[in-house]
């Protein structure tokens, strides 16, 4: 699913005294304003091409917006919803601004269309002479003070009307701006298909600080359905054999073992991202399929968390950047790419992730495209779509990795001589795939879902749990408790203040696995002998694209994604907002930090480390930063294009094992370490109860 902008909420923030000590505190970046979107998009809407488009509804209801101190909800505390703030409309007034909208009204509920909460609900109606952009709806509320909690979740019902050129997809968006109404952080929430047929919730969930968007996974669809689907699907083209083979799965150990629970945080999703070219959007839009094959396969699998990141056109050469920006921080367990480029920089992005990630990866060789070959020989071995290289080479860098390598290419090319037709019959046009294609790319990938008799690595390198009781004890790694620990059933426990927990390993993350419960108590966490909390590891979030002017879409000489795609993070580095400012025509910035202050001044087509040292933009991730045609450069940004994106402290000082009835109790606790030998510390704090079941260590392949 893709980001959209949707119906915007715009909610006025406490003031800087409000705030906690932990957020921005350079005034010049502190958020001012929130604007909560709510977005319907019209059949052949866009923000970049035009067409006509119908005065179609969008049907609203039931706003809600949740503040709470974790991720889990925990201390939450209801800021918009039924009865609050006119969430449900049942005030009879839309009380909302509007944006590219002939009208808004309230509509009162009938037993053919009932609200989905109360009596009644909000119509929102597209502006017909309107052809480019979205339609919203926009409405104002108090900021609540961060204090209580930098988690928070929007949604909404929505629905479309039975009527021509009706509403097609609905999302929401949070953004936080500034006095000077400048973007500070910005999180948006999936695309969801709408229709007449019923509700359907839309949400974003985020993390103040950290800009990850936290998804919660979908219900699983029963296995019925999921294989209805699939059969119907793959019954309308000839048989293909997706029977695994001895060797598919090799270097899927740790997946296999999480989906058969023998690895993997318990309670956890099994997150996937996919990421790379409009290609890889094409098979994300049929995830299922991996969906289907993993249950089918391994019935007590977790839920599937699939999550895409994809430009036009985008190669290994700029998805690389995605990868170190901000997906890896998202801790994922499997990564597909299927896209194209420089075999030099798949080499560099596979090497990246297996230095800092332990996730498995999946790359398949892209489908043939481009004008018919009549020679089926020539079909299998090259590449040729602006990125030429030899298919044996991209082999040779995968299992270099121990990338899971599809023979796509090859697998396509044998299906077209059996069936007698030429590649064109798997395509929508010249380089994309039809419908058969992308089922057959799919049947090629899910071949891959399965349990060898041998994997070509033992998925407790990478990834392992020590126990406390017995104290895990190996020729690397050991688990030391201080005299003051009680162990019962596989559990230590203690209520006196100053007991330790010592846990030398080897990785770069590990995380605590207890109880929580009413008194529980807390502990000081010390790696490699300093607080946490000071500890020199750090991610960061997207960079989000903020254009001059419509459209959201900062335009450039070529297509696909413009702009900057990573940074680095160097030294002396310190949790803040960033934000790139282009001041010329020709690539010229100047780059500012909430806390640092104005760091240097670049162009996006020459390296650059600013004042500071923290940040180095390498101009080779900054996607048409500058072409040149017949000796005349064309630029991609404009000035007054910005770019933001946070860094955050990937460590904690301290972890509560308080709650107000037991639960499982699971809290990363270091991560992006360099990868290598630590020593991890837990000081109890006071006399609450501490109760320890293990620890996760997390360990890439690669240093």
């Amino acid at each position: 699913m893709c980001r959209v902008f949707s119906l915007i909420v715009v909610l006025l923030l406490c003031p800087a005294g409000a705030l906690d000590a932990s957020g921005p505190s350079n005034a010049s970046a502190l958020p001012t304003s929130v604007e909560l979107w709510i977005e319907g998009v019209p059949a052949g809407a866009s923000h970049s091409v035009a067409a006509p488009r119908a005065a179609c509804a969008l049907l609203i209801d039931d706003l809600r917006m949740t503040q709470a101190v974790d991720a889990e909800g925990g201390k939450t505390v209801v800021l918009l919803g039924p009865g609050i703030h006119n969430g449900d409309f049942e005030s009879g007034t839309v009380d909302c601004n509007s944006y590219l909208v002939e009208r808004t009204s309230i509509s009162d509920a009938t037993p053919q269309l009932p609200a989905a909460s109360g009596k009644k609900f909000a119509v929102m109606v597209a502006d017909p002479k309107v052809q480019l952009h979205i339609p919203r709806l926009i409405k104002y509320l108090d900021m609540p003070d961060l204090k209580n909690g930098r988690c928070f979740v929007f949604s909404v019902k929505v629905r479309a009307k039975k009527e021509p050129g009706a509403m097609r997809f609905a999302a929401v968006s949070v953004l936080f701006k500034d006095k000077n109404q400048q973007f500070v952080a910005e999180y948006h929430g999936d695309q969801f298909a709408v229709n007449a047929d019923g509700w359907v919730e839309a949400r974003v969930a985020f993390d103040y600080d950290r800009g990850i968007i936290k998804k919660t996974p979908d219900a699983p669809t029963s296995m019925a359905k999921l294989a209805a689907m699939v059969e119907a699907e793959r019954a309308k083209w000839p048989s293909y054999d997706i029977t695994p083979r001895a060797d598919d799965g090799r270097n899927l150990a740790l997946s296999v073992a999480k989906w058969e629970g023998r690895a993997g945080i318990p309670g956890a999703p099994f997150r996937v991202w996919a990421v790379g070219a409009s290609w890889t959007g094409a098979l994300a839009s049929m995830s299922y399929r991996l969906e289907y094959a993993i249950r089918q396969q391994f019935p007590n699998a977790p839920p599937i968390d699939f999550k895409s990141q994809t430009g036009n056109g985008c190669p290994w050469n700029y998805a690389r950047g995605w990868i170190s920006q901000f997906v890896l921080a998202d801790q994922p367990d499997l990564i597909l790419f299927y896209t194209h480029g420089d075999l030099d920089k798949l080499d560099l992005m596979l090497t990246d992730i297996r230095r800092h990630s332990t996730a498995d990866i999946i790359v398949p060789s892209l489908h043939l495209m481009g004008p018919d070959d009549a020679e089926p020989a020539r079909w299998v071995e090259t590449f040729h779509a602006g990125h030429n290289f030899e298919i044996s080479a991209l082999r040779a860098v995968c299992k270099k990795h121990g990338v899971e390598f599809v023979e796509n290419r090859r697998e396509l090319a044998e299906y077209l001589t059996r069936i007698g037709k030429r590649p064109s019959a798997l395509l929508r046009d010249v380089a994309h795939q039809n419908e058969e294609g992308l089922c057959r790319s799919w049947d090629n990938i899910v071949r891959h879902i399965a349990k060898p008799a041998q994997f070509n690595y033992d998925f407790a390198s990478r990834e392992r749990r020590l126990l406390v009781a017995p104290p895990a004890k190996t020729a690397t790694e050991s688990v030391v408790l201080s005299d003051g620990w009680s162990a019962v059933d596989g559990i230590v426990r203690t209520s006196k203040p100053g007991e330790r927990i010592r846990v030398d390993f080897i990785g770069n993350r590990i995380d605590v696995l207890g109880r929580a419960a009413n008194g529980g108590g807390t502990v000081r966490v010390l790696i490699d002998g300093q607080p946490a909390d000071q500890a020199s590891a750090f991610y960061s979030t997207y960079i989000m694209p903020h254009p001059k002017s419509f459209p959201w879409k900062i335009g450039g000489p070529g297509p696909g994604d413009v702009g900057l795609h990573a940074v680095e993070l160097v030294k002396n580095v310190v949790a803040q907002s960033w934000k790139i400012t282009l001041t010329s025509e020709t690539g010229d910035y100047r780059l500012e930090g909430s806390e640092t202050g104005l760091d240097g001044e670049g162009n996006s087509t020459k390296a650059f480390t600013s004042r500071s040292g923290q940040i180095h933009i390498d101009p080779e991730l900054w996607r048409y930063n500058r072409q040149e045609n017949k000796g005349v450069f064309t630029y991609g940004n404009r000035a007054g294009d910005q770019y933001t994106f946070n860094v955050y402290r990937s460590a904690v000082g301290q972890v509560s094992f308080a709650a107000t009835k037991p639960l499982p109790l699971h809290q990363p606790l270091v991560e992006n370490l360099p990868n290598g030998k630590h020593t991890l510390e837990l000081v109890t704090q006071g006399s609450g109860d501490v109760a320890v079941e293990s620890f996760y260590v997390f360990q890439p392949p690669e240093k």
